[in-house]
């Protein structure tokens, strides 16, 4: 992409209806007019904001007025009426690729996820106004399937933001290549519930996360009204950003939208962060940041084990203080974390160990758990490394402000790996 486009998708980005800053205040803090549906209760998704994503057959949402909403759109297979041929042709047939494996998704996995969380996680979703998704990659999936209702969800993983190029400049044979990129990335997460790290690498530092991102907000239905570049401030501030970097802040996007028939906007921001105590201080933006959030959720899922190693104590302690819920898989925090007079916990499923490729972080105390009888509540879908069948998952709600010393006598006791 030629410097000239880039500079055009950003000055197209910034002239987009709609202010994202004031929607990320909110869920920073400042009180957000509630949909009324909401307010009284916990109604399914479906009835609370309507669901509108895309069934089998249906076509995608026409492009919006803006380029952000055209561009999503346009990624997820409908090609608006400015795009010439053969691009249209390509984009229609892209479009019937995606539906060829997302209606399975839908019918298989993500029903039965939302019927779940209308049922499991009511009043976590009435309370969280942020969802914190750390190792997320580009999946916006999932966490909006799971809290479909939240103000902000912040995501954070190693993959590159980039920028997403302006199809129309492309050649034909350049887009076909790059929404056979967009797709194959995309097969893991509707697939397996995850991005695999090995496909991304393969993709993902010519594509970013921006077009697989908006593919998946179009996809479900929802209108993306901008599209703003952002950066962390040393000072943990979100500011907005020329995409081009400086030492000691990080890199990302904000992108806004919303349901179609709801008032409010709804922001995800993703921010290229690494994760590990060397980068991620207790001083670091993205801890300062967090520091602030109310309301907060954190969702783990297919993490790699990571929190359970050592080098990762600053994240550790981030999400067991600042989170009032947890949803995550095995994977996730290491059970011996979340003390019982600091959390409620509610276990999902079953467990006995990880997959094979995981099996030095089995938890005892985790198999003890689920296996003490009426102790772990059924779970009719596949969620992270165990897609397909003996998924789990635990919800952990505080009971309190983090007041005791508990969970930080656990951290200082347990041996991490390596």
């Amino acid at each position: 992409m030629t410097e000239q486009g880039f500079l055009r998708l950003i000055e197209r980005s910034r002239a987009l209806a709609g202010a994202w800053v004031l929607t990320l205040y909110a869920a920073l803090g400042v009180a957000v007019q509630a949909e009324t549906a909401l307010a009284g209760g916990c109604l399914p998704e479906s009835q609370a904001l309507g669901r509108h994503a895309f069934r089998g057959g249906e076509t995608p949402p026409a492009p919006g007025s803006t380029s952000a909403g055209a561009l999503a759109s346009l990624l997820a297979g409908n090609p608006p009426t400015t795009v010439p041929e053969p691009h249209r042709g390509i984009i229609g047939e892209h479009g019937r690729k995606l539906e060829a494996v997302f209606a399975p998704f839908h019918e298989r996995r993500q029903r039965r996820i939302r019927d779940w969380s209308d049922q499991e996680l009511c009043e976590v979703r009435r309370r969280t106004t942020t969802v914190f998704y750390p190792f997320s990659g580009p999946d916006v999936i999932y966490p909006l399937t799971f809290f479909p209702n939240a103000d902000l969800y912040l995501l954070t993983a190693l993959e590159p933001v980039l920028v997403t190029p302006v199809p129309n400049e492309m050649s034909a044979e350049g887009l076909g290549a790059y929404l056979e990129a967009i797709r194959r990335s995309l097969e893991g997460v509707y697939i397996r519930t995850y991005f695999r790290t090995t496909a991304l690498d393969a993709d993902l530092p010519e594509l970013g996360v921006v077009p697989i991102m908006l593919l998946q907000l179009a996809r479900e239905g929802h209108e993306v009204t901008r599209l703003e570049p952002v950066e962390l401030s040393p000072e943990g501030q979100l500011v907005a950003s020329d995409w081009r970097g400086r030492p000691g802040q990080a890199l990302g996007v904000a992108i806004t939208f919303k349901r179609r028939s709801a008032a409010r906007d709804q922001v995800v921001i993703y921010l290229q962060e690494d994760l590990v105590d060397g980068e991620l201080a207790e001083t670091a933006p993205l801890a300062v940041l967090l520091q602030r959030v109310e309301a907060l959720t954190t969702y783990l899922k297919a993490a790699s084990y990571l929190l359970h190693r050592s080098g990762f104590s600053t994240l550790r302690r981030l999400i067991t203080h600042r989170s009032d819920a947890i949803l995550q898989d095995d994977s996730g925090l290491p059970i011996d974390l979340l003390p019982a007079d600091v959390w409620n916990l509610q276990l999902y499923g079953e467990y006995e160990a990880p997959i094979e490729f995981f099996s030095d972080f089995t938890q005892r105390r985790l198999r003890e758990m689920f296996a003490t009888p009426g102790a772990a509540k059924a779970l009719d879908f596949g969620i992270g490394y165990r897609f397909e069948y003996g998924a789990n998952l635990l919800l952990a709600t505080r009971r309190t402000r983090y007041s005791s010393p508990n969970g930080d006598r656990a951290e200082d006791q347990l041996s991490f790996h390596r």
